[in-house]
C-alpha cells in the first residue's frame, strides 16, 4: 500500500520531529509562504491561540480588528472568520492588534515557530517534496486574486529551493 506523510503551514516541529522519524519514508510539507517568510510568531498563529486558549472570545477578536458587520462571513466557521478579518488590516495594523497576544505566545517558545527558508532547503536535500501551500494561507475561496496567491507562493518556493521544484499543493483550510 502506497503511504505518503503530508504536513501543512511550514512548522518547525516538522524540522525537529518528523524529519529524523521519517527520513526513510515519502513526505511533503506544504509550505505557506508568508508564514515562513515571516519567521519568529506568524500572526496566524497569535490571533488562533488567543482565542483556542481562551485569553479572548471572538466578538472581542472582532472589536480589536475594528471588523464591521458587513465584512463578517456568516457562512465560515469562526476561526476563518477571524483570519479573514484579520487579513483585511494593514500589515502594521494586524501587528498592533495582536501584539499582546504574539508577546505571550513568543514567551512560550524556544526559538522560531514556523521553518525558515534555509530550513526547506535543508529539507529538500534531505529528499523531503515541498509544496505550495499559498502565500497567505487563507482560503481560496475568499481571495480576491486566487492566482497571484498561488504564483506568488510557488515562485517563493522555486526562488529558495531548485527552479520548477515546486509540483504540488495543499488547498489552505481545504477550500477551493
Amino acid at each position: 500500500w502506497p503511504l505518503l506523510f503530508t504536513f501543512d503551514d511550514g512548522w518547525r516541529a516538522n524540522l525537529d520531529w518528523a524529519l529524523p522519524v521519517l527520513r526513510d519514508c515519502p513526505w511533503v510539507i506544504f509550505a505557506a509562504t508568508d508564514a515562513v517568510e515571516e519567521g519568529g510568531i506568524w500572526w496566524q498563529e497569535a490571533l488562533l491561540w488567543a482565542l483556542r486558549s481562551g485569553i479572548c472570545t471572538q466578538e472581542q477578536l472582532l472589536r480589536r480588528a475594528a471588523c464591521s458587520e458587513s465584512s463578517r462571513h456568516p457562512e465560515l466557521p469562526s476561526e476563518l472568520h477571524l483570519l479573514l478579518a484579520y487579513a483585511g488590516l494593514s500589515g502594521q495594523g494586524r501587528k498592533v492588534a495582536l501584539a499582546p497576544y504574539a508577546q505571550r505566545l513568543r514567551s512560550r517558545y524556544r526559538g522560531q515557530s514556523m521553518v525558515s527558508a534555509e530550513d526547506l532547503g535543508l529539507l529538500h536535500r534531505s529528499n523531503v517534496a515541498i509544496g505550495a501551500h499559498g502565500a497567505t494561507h487563507l482560503p481560496l475561496t475568499h481571495l480576491e486574486d486566487t492566482e497571484r496567491d498561488l504564483r506568488r507562493a510557488r515562485n517563493w518556493l522555486n526562488d529558495m529551493l531548485a527552479p520548477q521544484s515546486i509540483a504540488a499543493m495543499s488547498f489552505p483550510h481545504g477550500r477551493w
